[in-house]
C-alpha cells in the first residue's frame, strides 16, 4: 500500500510525542488507518490525515466496510469524540468513505491540491520544464550573491516564519511545535527535517523545511523576508533543494499545497517550477454527535 507521509510510522510517532492519542486500524493488508485525536475548545474529534489507505488491488475491501466503520464509531464512543474528519489522497478511498456515511466538507486541514515536480532526467530537462521567469529568477539570485545551505538553524527559520506570518496574516504552528519537531527527529537520519536557508551575507532571506520520505522530498514549511524579495532568494533556495534531492536519490519534489484564491502568490511561485498538479478527493466528515458537529460547522463558517 502507498502510505502517505502523514500516515507514516515516523510522523505518527511524532504525534504521540506531542501528547495526541493515536488509534491504529489494520486488516489483512487491505485497510490501514492511523487516526489522531485532535482537541477543540470543548470537545475533540478523530482526524485521519491523508488517509485511510486502502489496497484496492486486494479482494475483500467491500466486506470490511462494516467492521471498519464499527471500529471508528467505537473509538469515538470510548473517547467521547464529536465527529470524524478524513482527508484521503485516493478517489477510490473517497468513494469508500461516502459508502460508510461520510459527507464532503469545506473545512479542510491539509491542502487539497499540490504541485509535484518530476526530478528524473537531466538538470537541463528540469530547467526546461520551468516557467522562463523561474529560470531567470534563479540567475538573478546567483547574480545577487545569494548563498544557500542545508545547515540552517531553528532561529533563522523561526525568525523568517514570524515575519511571514505577520506579513501574510495566516496561522502557523507556534515556535514550540517546531522546536519539538526538530528535537524529536534530530537523530533520525531516514526521516529528518532539514532546514534550508538562503542568505545575503549573514542575513537570512528565505528558508524551507524539507523531509525526504521514500522517493519524495516534501516542502513542508517555508518563510521569507519581504524586504529582500528583489534578491530572488527563494528561487535559488529551491533550485538548490532540487539538486540535493536528486543527489540523494529522490525522484519527486512535493511543493505541498496550492490554492489560487487563498494563496495566489504562493501558487504562482510553485506552478512556475514546471510540476504537475495533483488533486485529492477533499475533506470528508462523519457526525458522531450531530449537535456538536453542527456547532463546529457554525464556528468554522464564522471564523474561517
Amino acid at each position: 500500500m502507498n502510505i502517505s507521509i502523514l500516515q507514516s510510522p515516523d510522523w505518527i510517532s511524532f504525534q504521540r510525542h506531542l501528547g495526541r492519542k493515536v488509534f491504529h486500524y489494520e486488516k489483512d493488508g487491505v485497510i490501514d488507518c492511523q487516526a489522531i485525536q485532535h482537541r477543540l475548545p470543548v470537545r475533540a474529534y478523530l482526524y485521519i490525515p491523508y488517509g485511510p489507505t486502502i489496497n484496492s488491488g486486494v479482494a475483500g475491501c467491500g466486506s470490511l466496510c462494516p467492521e471498519f466503520k464499527k471500529w471508528l464509531l467505537e473509538t469515538c464512543k470510548n473517547e467521547k469524540l464529536a465527529f470524524i474528519k478524513a482527508e484521503p489522497t485516493d478517489n477510490k478511498v473517497g468513494d469508500f468513505l461516502i459508502s460508510l456515511g461520510f459527507h464532503h466538507s469545506q473545512f479542510s486541514i491539509q491542502p487539497r491540491r499540490t504541485v509535484v515536480l518530476d526530478l528524473t532526467g537531466s538538470e537541463e530537462e528540469i530547467l526546461a520544464r520551468m516557467h522562463h521567469k523561474t529560470r531567470y529568477n534563479i540567475k538573478i539570485a546567483n547574480r545577487n550573491s545569494i548563498e544557500v545551505s542545508n545547515k540552517g538553524t531553528q532561529e533563522e527559520f523561526l525568525g523568517l516564519l514570524e515575519k511571514t506570518v505577520r506579513r501574510d496574516d495566516f496561522r502557523s504552528h507556534p515556535p514550540e511545535y517546531f522546536s519539538e519537531m526538530f528535537k524529536f527527529f534530530g537523530g533520525n537520519d531516514s526521516f529528518r527535517p532539514v532546514i534550508w536557508c538562503a542568505k545575503k551575507g549573514d542575513i537570512p532571506v528565505a528558508a524551507a523545511v524539507v523531509i525526504i520520505y521514500k522517493d519524495t522530498g516534501y516542502y513542508l514549511y517555508g518563510a521569507s523576508d519581504y524586504n529582500f524579495r528583489a534578491l530572488m532568494g527563494p528561487y535559488l533556495l529551491h533550485w538548490s533543494i532540487i539538486k540535493d534531492l536528486r543527489a540523494n536519490g529522490a525522484s519527486k519534489y512535493d511543493l505541498w499545497g496550492i490554492n489560487p484564491s487563498r494563496w495566489p502568490g504562493v501558487t504562482r511561485f510553485k506552478l512556475g517550477w514546471g510540476g504537475h498538479i495533483v488533486e485529492y478527493p477533499g475533506t470528508f466528515e462523519y457526525p458522531v454527535s450531530r449537535i456538536w458537529h453542527l456547532g463546529y460547522s457554525i464556528y468554522k463558517s464564522l471564523f474561517r
